[in-house]
């Protein structure tokens, strides 16, 4: 094989990795990425209503993002204020309800392998084990280090 070949199949081998890593590292950061994606979609949001509000009012544009973040903050508080026992009596009946749902799912689908693999996926759950392996003793595994 001539060295030119053997270069450039190193190179794209170089390349391939170093795409997989950042693909890798990417999805590790996932969580972080999100939240600055959020971050910044708030910012343009209070970016916005503060121009609103410097266009319409006599304040700064200093004076009228600090306007629009409390306006933001006191509908968000007012809106859990009117709406927050609407929510928790629509939770509460959401979770009267589930059991029910859960049977009515059962029911239809009868025996068979999906009816024995919702049970293993109840019991893994009410017993904090995995799908897969079963249930497990609390207090092990990877997530506490033991």
């Amino acid at each position: 094989m001539p060295r030119s070949a053997n270069k450039s199949r190193k190179l794209g081998s170089a390349c391939a990795a170093g795409i997989a890593a950042l693909a890798v590292a990417a999805w590790q950061l996932i969580d972080v990425l999100l939240l600055a994606f959020a971050a910044v979609l708030i910012a343009v949001v209070f970016r916005a209503l503060a121009d609103v509000i410097e266009r319409y009012s006599p304040l700064t544009s200093r004076w009228s993002l600090g306007a629009a973040i409390l306006l933001v903050l006191l509908l968000t508080v007012d809106g859990r204020v009117l709406f927050g026992t609407q929510i928790s009596n629509e939770v509460a009946d959401l979770v009267g309800r589930l059991p029910f749902a859960w049977q009515t799912v059962e029911d239809r689908i009868g025996q068979g392998w999906l009816r024995a693999a919702l049970q293993r996926v109840g019991n893994a759950v009410s017993t904090g084990g995995n799908i897969v392996e079963g249930p497990r003793a609390r207090g092990s595994g990877p997530a506490t280090g033991r």
